[in-house]
């Protein structure tokens, strides 16, 4: 115990004599130097107390009292320079602390009071170039001090010239022959006593030759936009701005202008140039420059080019066809419309370029198909800007009246592989158009489980479609027209069960629908069972409808996704088969169907 309070009793020892904090310091108002007027110098005389128990540091922070704070040098004289006369209050702040730990001792502070106010002579000074005169500079002296009476002396000090003048005037005019950096002395006494003097130093850049200099300008013009290129001569030593009157009321201030007009016309631009002074920023001499522009009207073009892949495997057709569609949306009537089109050749497979001139202002969709390629499997299918499949995902043309460019279509292609798969089914009018009838010509897209294409086909002049050579996996059905809303199906092809027939869709016009119609499941071996379902998706009831040949006796569930069973029966397949969905959730079903050895199942979507 007697040990610790040792060790304590000398740690406040050290302390108590080694760590004082006294603030003191004198400040006193110094003769001018340079373009400062109002000078002082603070001495700071306190003296920084020294341990060998602690490693102490005093930090001396000032407050001018002018709204300025600064950090001290502890062993030298601090100088501070005010702008404006008057009396200060200048404090100076002693924090002594541990170095090491940042533990402060202690904190003093002391303030002192300070009147500084400009010697009678003090002057000030500024220098205007004459740019009517080449090389021709003013030096003009204004007045801070009290004496009234005053002799100024001006040296101009740059070789190769030299001058001195002596005299009352404040105000003194050189002429330089040569451009460049220059410099001015201006030494100023009180008259006659010559008791004081102050000094000023005029540092500026004189441009000698300003007669060769001229403004002057070149334009390019795309159709209302105006882009004007600024060539006015180069000055070394200067620097030059820009004041651009676009002749319609508009200006800039930008080194190159750029302007879009109104309507179209002539206009009279002008260009004003001028070079000033990098040190002061003053005016040495100035040059205007004026041309017609025609602003002519924008040629309304939307192009593009449509792309194969470039890459050496992928499917090339040479000298390709296509024809390309300007759509148009109609918000009103929810209706797409081709609103243009056109078939456009190229010589060379990879781009082919189109071009629709003429076309007002508006949104627009474009389309390319190709029409000396392959028609279904592997090939190209027809394709939106950018590369969209389908018109609800296309990138839109933003139209404002302009030239429209680089609109580009990079067309899609399918990528299959060989295996046992058969889908196969019929777009119809469906039963709104009094009599069904089939759809020809539209495009059959098959996609994948992440709905990147697999390969597409189009409807005969019966709607009917198919796809062959179908690796097993699980695929959508989709089929593409501009304007209607479609609903894929879903289809699953297994190694056991590799043939579907009956995937078929049902076109509304009244609605612009594509939706599905009954679905189907046709094993490959004929003399098996097959059955659809319709309609699918459904509602409260479904419809299983048994093929002529099939006539057994089938057990028939339905389970959740989760796999719970929510419906159950034996049925004769000799006759339909109603399915009562009344009170199942909405969503997605499984329906299996057992007979003898035959096992099937297919999804049933409930709306």
């Amino acid at each position: 115990m007697k040990k610790v309070l040792f060790i304590l009793l000398a740690i406040i020892m050290a302390y108590t004599g080694y760590a004082q904090c006294g603030s003191v310091f004198s400040i006193t108002p110094i003769a001018s130097a340079g373009n400062q007027k109002l000078r002082v110098s603070l001495n700071n005389v306190g003296t920084t107390p020294t341990s060998t128990t602690f490693p102490i540091t005093r930090e001396i922070k000032v407050k001018w009292g002018d709204g300025a704070t600064g950090y001290l040098s502890i062993y030298n004289n601090n100088i501070h320079n005010y702008s404006s006369p008057g009396t200060y209050t200048v404090w100076q702040i002693v924090r002594t602390y541990d170095s090491a730990s940042n533990t402060t001792y202690c904190i003093d502070s002391v303030s002192h009071n300070v009147t500084v106010a400009y010697s009678p002579c003090a002057a000030s000074a500024s220098v205007t170039l004459n740019p009517l005169n080449n090389g021709q500079a003013t030096v003009n002296v204004t007045s801070l001090g009290t004496s009234p009476y005053k002799r100024y002396t001006f040296y101009a000090a740059n070789p190769p010239y030299t001058y001195v003048y002596n005299g009352t005037s404040p105000t003194f005019t050189v002429t330089y022959p040569t451009s460049g950096y220059k410099t001015v002395y201006v030494y100023v006494t009180d008259s006659p006593s010559f008791s004081c003097t102050d000094t000023i130093v005029l540092n500026f850049t004189v441009i000698n030759g300003c007669t060769g200099n001229h403004a002057q300008f070149s334009s390019s013009v795309s159709g209302l936009n105006v882009t004007f290129y600024n060539t006015s001569t180069y000055l070394s030593g200067a620097v030059m701005t820009s004041k651009w009157y676009f002749g319609d009321g508009g200006t800039s201030t930008a080194y190159n202008g750029s302007h879009t007009y109104a309507s179209a016309g002539t206009y009279t631009a002008c260009l004003v140039t001028s070079w000033r002074d990098s040190l002061t920023n003053n005016v040495i001499c100035s040059d205007s420059i004026c041309h017609n522009v025609t602003a002519t009207t924008p040629p309304n073009v939307i192009s593009g080019y449509i792309f194969q892949d470039s890459s050496l495997t992928a499917l090339h057709v040479d000298s390709p066809d296509y024809k390309v569609w300007l759509i148009q949306y109609d918000s009103a009537t929810t209706t797409l419309t081709a609103v243009d089109s056109q078939i456009v050749h190229s010589n060379y497979f990879m781009y082919t370029p189109y071009q629709f001139l003429g076309k007002a202002a508006g949104t627009y969709r474009t389309k390319a198909k190709l029409l000396n390629g392959p028609t279904s499997g592997t090939g190209y299918v027809p394709t939106y800007h950018t590369a969209s499949l389908m018109w609800n995902t296309a990138t839109l043309i933003n139209h404002t009246g302009g030239s429209s460019i680089n609109k580009n279509i990079n067309m899609q292609v399918g990528t299959i592989t060989s295996g046992p798969g058969f889908i196969g089914g019929n777009v119809s009018a469906g039963a709104n158009k009094g009599t069904a009838s089939g759809i020809a010509g539209m495009t059959m897209l098959l996609l994948d489980g992440a709905g990147n294409m697999v390969t597409w086909a189009t409807t005969d002049a019966n709607g009917d479609y198919t796809f062959q050579n179908i690796p097993p996996a699980v695929y959508s059905v989709y089929p593409e027209e501009m304007g209607f809303t479609t609903t894929a199906i879903s289809v699953t092809i297994l190694n056991g069960q590799a043939t579907l027939k009956n995937v078929n869709f049902l076109r509304s016009e009244s609605h612009k629908t594509i939706a599905p119609g009954t679905t189907g499941i046709v094993n490959i071996n004929d003399n098996k069972l097959v059955f659809a379902i319709f309609p699918n998706p459904a509602k409260d009831k479904a419809t299983i409808q048994w093929d002529a040949k099939a006539n057994a006796t089938a057990n028939v569930t339905i389970t959740d996704i989760t796999g719970k069973k929510v419906y159950a029966e034996t049925v004769s397949t000799g006759t339909n088969t109603e399915l009562n969905l009344t009170g199942l959730q909405k969503g997605m079903y499984f329906v299996t169907v057992v007979a003898g050895e035959n096992k099937y199942t297919e999804k049933l979507m409930l709306q």
